[in-house]
Parts: C-alpha cells; sequence; structure tokens
C-alpha cells in the first residue's frame, strides 16, 4: 500500500504534483503550491500504478504550465525542477521523496556552476557590445567608445490639438544643445498677435537629457570594463553585486530619454534656458524642448488667470529621432539580456544554492 500527494484532482493528469511515500507522515511536496491545499490519497496497487502516476503527473504539471494551462501556475524553477524529475527516474522505480530531494538539490548546483563559468562572463561581453553601439548613436562624445559631435536640423509638425498657424518651428540640434532656432507662435485669446523669437548659437538651449543619459551609459560601460574576462566568480551574490550595479545605470539612461521629468511652470519660467531666447516672450509665455520615447517635443504654455486662480493653455509640436529611437532599443536589448541573467542566477537563491563547488558539471538544461 502506498501514499501520494495530490494537489487536488481525481486522475493523474488533473494533478501539478504526485510523490510517493511508505506512509502518510512521510510524504512531501517538493513543490509548494500556495494557492491549493495538498490531499493525501491511498492507493491500493502501488506497483502497478506509482511509475505511471508519478511520471504523468509531472509531465503534466510541466506541459501545462509552459501551455499557460492548468489551474495553478508554476514558475520557471519549478518547471526545471519537474523536468529533472521526469528525465531522470529510472523505469523500475521512484525515488522516495528525500532521496529524489537530495538528487536535484545536487543536480541544480551542478547547472548553476556551469552558469557561473560558461554563461556571466559571455553575458557581461554581450553588454558591452550593445551598450558600445548605443553610444556610437549619441550625438555627443562618450569616453572608450568612438563617437563624433553630429549636426541636425528637425522641422517641427504640430500635433493633432494644435493647428499648423499657431505653432511653427525649424531648429538645428548640434550635440546635446539647440544651437539655431526660429519659432512662431499664435495663441487662441489672442489670434491676432503673433510672437516670433530665435535661439542663436551664442547663447545655445541645453538639452541637458542628451547629456546626462550619455553619462550613465558610460558609467555603465565603465563598470563593465572594470571586470577582467579571467575573473572567477564564487559565488551568485558577487554576481548579482556586479550585475546590478550595470543594470541600475542602463536603465537610468533610458528612462531618462524616455520618460522626461516633469517640471513646475515656474521652474520653466525661470530656467537658463528661457534667457537664451532672443527678443525674449512676454512674462505670461513658457516655452519648452525635450525628448520623450523616440521624439523631441516643443511645448509653449500661456499662462492665465481667472479668479484668483492660475491656468495655462498648452500648445505642442514634435519631430522623430532616428538616433534617439534606436538608441531605447538597443538599451532596451542589454536591459532584457541582463535581466534574464539575473533571474537565472537569483533562482538558484531560492534553493540556498549561493557558492560554486569543484564538482564536475553537465551540459546546461536552461
Amino acid at each position: 500500500m502506498g501514499y501520494y500527494t495530490v494537489l487536488p484532482g481525481s486522475r493523474p493528469e488533473d494533478n501539478d504534483m504526485i510523490l510517493y511515500g511508505e506512509n502518510a507522515e512521510e510524504v512531501q511536496i517538493l513543490v509548494r503550491s500556495e494557492s491549493r491545499i495538498p490531499e493525501v490519497v491511498e492507493i491500493e496497487d502501488e506497483d502497478a500504478h506509482r511509475q505511471t502516476a508519478v511520471v504523468f503527473g509531472l509531465r503534466h504539471a510541466a506541459n501545462a504550465s509552459k501551455s499557460g494551462e492548468g489551474t495553478s501556475a508554476l514558475s520557471k524553477i519549478q518547471v526545471l525542477l519537474l523536468s529533472m524529475f521526469v528525465r531522470n527516474q529510472p523505469a523500475d522505480r521512484v525515488l522516495h521523496p528525500k532521496e529524489n530531494e537530495l538528487k536535484m538539490k545536487n543536480r541544480l548546483r551542478q547547472e548553476f556552476n556551469w552558469l557561473i563559468k560558461n554563461e556571466v562572463h559571455k553575458v557581461f561581453n554581450q553588454l558591452k557590445e550593445v551598450l558600445e553601439a548605443a553610444a556610437r548613436r549619441y550625438p555627443v562624445e562618450i569616453a572608450e567608445v568612438e563617437t563624433q559631435v553630429r549636426q541636425e536640423k528637425y522641422v517641427m509638425a504640430t500635433s493633432t490639438q494644435t493647428s499648423q498657424d499657431q505653432l511653427k518651428c525649424i531648429l538645428t540640434i548640434t550635440g546635446d544643445s539647440i544651437t539655431s532656432a526660429d519659432m512662431t507662435l499664435k495663441l487662441h485669446k489672442h489670434p491676432n498677435v503673433v510672437y516670433h523669437t530665435t535661439i542663436a548659437a551664442e547663447s545655445p538651449w541645453r538639452l541637458q537629457q542628451i547629456q546626462d543619459s550619455g553619462n550613465y551609459l558610460r558609467m555603465a560601460l565603465s563598470s563593465l570594463s572594470l571586470i577582467p574576462d579571467q575573473l572567477q566568480y564564487l559565488s551568485a551574490e558577487e554576481v548579482l553585486n556586479d550585475l546590478d550595479s550595470v543594470l541600475g545605470k542602463v536603465n537610468s539612461a533610458r528612462s531618462i530619454l524616455a520618460i522626461p521629468r516633469k517640471r513646475t511652470i515656474d521652474e520653466l519660467m525661470n530656467s537658463k534656458n528661457m534667457k537664451t531666447l532672443t527678443p525674449s516672450l512676454p512674462s505670461d509665455l513658457a516655452v519648452s524642448f525635450y525628448l520623450q520615447a523616440h521624439k523631441l517635443i516643443f511645448a509653449v504654455y500661456h499662462l492665465t488667470q481667472a479668479g484668483g486662480t492660475v491656468k495655462f493653455e498648452t500648445l505642442q509640436s514634435e519631430s522623430p529621432v532616428t538616433w534617439l529611437n534606436e538608441v531605447l532599443v538597443l538599451l532596451s536589448v542589454a536591459l532584457h539580456r541582463a535581466q534574464q541573467l539575473r533571474d537565472k542566477v537569483s533562482v538558484f537563491l531560492q534553493y540556498q544554492i549561493h557558492n560554486v563547488s569543484s564538482e564536475a558539471t553537465p551540459v546546461p538544461i536552461f
């Protein structure tokens, strides 16, 4: 007579996990499902059903997880454990849960050794190549990468909320600054008044986002260059420490370009850039240039007061920026690759596997 854990289901193919035990007290659940309550059922003909039930139940659980079916989702490490369990079982016997747990932990340690020794430096080198490719597309110089300051001209197109005759702007960007711009503004409340102002090369408008993003990218490349190819990592914590340092800088470089920092009207009115306009605009007008996702945005804010409440009207025009779109794609690729490695290393920490052992390493199953 034998006992099985069931997460619950009347048939083996309905179950997420089935493990055999000699008695009810010895039954263990190696893959836990917090949202389901395990049941222990008694099987009379244990010899006839044990192997089939265990293997079939485990295969079903792994397949259900991969296809998104089933009543409870399994994590990556659970699918890994299930596939290892099924693959490593001899045809004529099923291991006792305690014995199987030990085998799985040894197997996980071997996989961890392989990951640390073969994947970590490979991913770091890939990150360096991708980030260098991104750096070459910046219009400013970035240390240790062959880049050059570029000059590009943009004709801003009005958005759907702004008519073409309300806002016109032609500008030139050199590096991280607007060195030439010609702007014409016409407001709803003053349709017969046209405001005209310019930006000259002697007093450029600084696009701080470009420089800040480039600085974070430079720091990320510097962090990668400080990791020797022959460095032998001995623990998961060492890998995560270096990886998180790079991840944080790359994420900052991307976020600065994709999601600009919001500024108050007072900040815009009193900014140094507003003083570069010639002639100056009236005190109730403010303009702003910023990068958002793959576009350069030109925004105009008109302040009005009604009943003691300050309101403002917004006009906006934009233009796509080719290099910006390419940079964001490359930074996203780097973040995704780095996060993949982080997820793999972090999985082993859940099972108290922290350090590299001296055991032989097998072919990986990741």
